[in-house]
């Protein structure tokens, strides 16, 4: 079995939600990524904090999925904040002009008790 290029994860918690990505976040990624987050705000989480450790790549499309979602939530008064952040996606975020939202935010561990999301994908 071949292993997907992207891996997203969430932990939800009545007021936050936990975000991890690994792999390539490209085209193939945005979609999914984009309603993993957009439902973790449409469900009330006011805090979203998303580890990108694990993040080999980052293209343009999930680039805006991310710049969307800072508008949205600068725009209603939540907060959106990343962790584990990568020299090499950095400076993708950088060069995109958006660089000042990635401010490095401890992220704990999931409890057990959180309600758990995993989604996988394949670029083919």
């Amino acid at each position: 079995m071949v292993n997907p290029p992207y891996r997203l994860s969430a932990c939800l918690t009545p007021a936050e939600a936990y975000v991890r990505a690994t792999g390539e976040l490209d085209l193939c990624a945005a979609p999914s990524l984009s309603r993993l987050l957009g439902g973790a705000v449409a469900s009330g989480r006011r805090v979203i904090r998303v580890d990108l450790a694990g993040v080999t790549f980052i293209d343009a499309s999930c680039l805006e999925v991310f710049a969307g979602l800072r508008r949205r939530l600068d725009g209603e008064g939540d907060s959106l904040a990343f962790s584990a952040v990568s020299s090499r996606v950095r400076r993708m975020f950088a060069l995109a002009g958006l660089g000042a939202v990635l401010g490095p935010t401890p992220l704990p561990e999931p409890g057990r008790s959180r309600p758990h999301l995993s989604i996988a994908g394949s670029s083919s």
